[in-house]
């Protein structure tokens, strides 16, 4: 075995569900999520077992990401998708392309918080 290579970790299993056991959601939003990552993950093959992680980035530019923000948005659920996407660009650096589509969500993601947020 090579000294210093390691898998990246996979993003359902290692950084969705960790993140998702970490919150305080509820049963129906945590289902409906790994439930639209499993499928995507099937559809994309972005899994780090057996797949690409690089064709996560095919994933979150899709039609399927976006819908997802909208099951987060529904469940007011924003800043855990902030933070799953916080986590997935720190720990796929060296996925250069990977990294500039995540940061791209994330501005996303913090501008509906931002829009989210009642004002003063």
């Amino acid at each position: 075995m090579q000294q210093g290579v390691q898998r990246k970790p996979d993003f359902l299993r290692q950084i969705v569900n960790r993140i998702l056991a970490e919150e305080r959601l509820t049963p129906q939003l945590i289902d409906e999520v790994r439930k639209r990552i499993g499928y995507a993950e099937e559809k994309y093959k972005f899994s780090t077992f057996g797949g690409d992680v690089s064709k996560l980035a095919e994933y979150m530019k899709s039609r399927e990401f976006d819908e997802l923000i909208t099951v987060f948005k529904s469940g007011n659920a924003l800043p855990v998708l902030k933070k799953i996407l916080e986590v997935a660009k720190e720990k796929y650096q060296g996925y250069d392309e990977l990294v500039s589509v995540i940061e791209e969500k994330l501005k996303k993601v913090e501008s509906l918080i931002g829009a989210s947020k009642p004002k003063k």
